[in-house]
């Protein structure tokens, strides 16, 4: 058995062991439950290291960073025709709740921390959906982020990782950070993670949406029977394209499953402008891509409908928190400022600074402020 292959298999077996313990009937130790997220973690994080093992296969020869399998016009039209032909009727949700599990709790240096999983059951992507929580100590109150991350991150598969949303928890918020498909405990073997998301354009966005747009459905619901407190979605990149268009498709929801609050970072009005003029969609071919599957500017219209927020969102726009960084040329600034003045965020709301895309996150560790700004609302409702 290869290495890789080996610490697959230990990271695999590993996981099996955590939910065992964690979902179990019979409360563990604290002791045991620490023990076993490290041992998680780190066998996690072992797998991950084995990438280096193949760099000498890109010498001499020019591989591209994503594999492509565009999603072709017939098979759009199969899964999601009635979506295309009736744009008003996309992301609706489910019918009936999932059964949410929880996991146990454990103290971190961050605050309670525990899992959530249930099957996410969407027309392309049918898994499981994972959510780690983490609130504060005293909880009783606390308002409550559903935050998704952005296209790439590993966070539930590392030892060490920039985490951005702690700040949120010493503010009493309670923190959910959702998985999105293809990423951490959803990965897809042979496949780094959230490449499908550009590889399978312009079906990709679409796939993830659909899932994510449920999950945030459902957790918003979630949260309101167990907490009884304010929720706000929110996001990073990626995850900030979906919480907006969430955010948006929300009018025609339950309202129990509308959020009160938005935060976003680093975000695009245009998923296509992204994919195609941002420094990554565009260095990965992603254009390329789909214009070789036949894709002409009128057919991407159609799908343009279902990626974008097209209209209003749910919420009014004082509840709206938007970071953005003046040189992001992933999102393109100019993208992210027209969707703050289309919603009519107000200027105490936007917190805007002479960032590229990856530093917006960083920035944002180390001065919260636009967290403290979604804090201060949530606490207010």
């Amino acid at each position: 058995m290869c290495e890789t292959t080996s610490a697959l298999k230990e990271k695999d077996d590993t996981d099996s062991d955590w939910e065992v313990l964690y979902f179990g009937v019979d409360r563990p130790s604290p002791e045991s439950l620490v023990s076993a997220e490290v041992a998680r973690r780190g066998a996690a994080a072992k797998f991950l290291a084995k990438r280096h093992k193949f760099r000498p296969l890109a010498r001499g020869r020019n591989f591209g960073i994503v594999r492509f399998e565009p999603a072709s016009m017939k098979e759009m039209e199969e899964f999601y025709g009635d979506w295309l032909a009736d744009p008003d009727s996309a992301y609706p949700t489910p019918d009936q709740m999932p059964e949410i599990e929880v996991s146990h709790s454990v103290l971190s240096q961050t605050g309670k921390c525990f899992w959530l999983r249930f099957l996410s059951s969407g027309r392309k992507i049918r898994d499981t959906a994972w959510a780690k929580i983490i609130e504060p100590v005293d909880s009783k109150s606390a308002p409550t982020l559903i935050y998704c991350h952005g296209l790439g991150e590993e966070t539930e598969l590392r030892s060490r990782f920039l985490d951005e949303t702690p700040a949120l928890v010493d503010m009493g918020v309670r923190v959910i950070r959702l998985d999105a498909p293809w990423h951490n405990r959803r990965f897809v073997a042979g496949r780094w993670s959230g490449e499908p998301f550009l590889g399978a354009a312009p079906g990709g966005p679409v796939y993830l949406f659909e899932a994510q747009l449920r999950e945030l459905a459902i957790l918003t619901k979630w949260c309101r029977s167990r907490f009884g407190t304010p929720v706000a979605i929110g996001g990073l990149s990626m995850g900030a394209m979906t919480a907006q268009l969430a955010a948006y498709r929300a009018n025609a929801w339950p309202l129990e499953m509308q959020p009160d609050a938005l935060f976003l970072a680093a975000n695009s009005e245009d998923m296509w402008e992204v994919c195609f003029d941002g420094r990554v969609g565009k260095r990965a071919g992603v254009a390329d891509s789909v214009r070789a599957a036949g894709w002409s500017d009128d057919a991407l219209g159609r799908v343009r409908q279902l990626t974008n927020p097209i209209g209003l969102p749910v919420m009014p726009p004082d509840r709206i928190v938007v970071k953005l960084g003046l040189a992001d040329d992933v999102m393109p600034y100019s993208s992210g400022a027209s969707l703050v003045e289309r919603w009519r965020v107000p200027a105490q709301n936007v917190f805007e600074r002479n960032q590229g895309h990856f530093t917006v996150p960083m920035s944002m560790v180390r001065n919260p402020r636009a967290f403290r700004r979604l804090a201060s609302i949530l606490h207010s409702l």
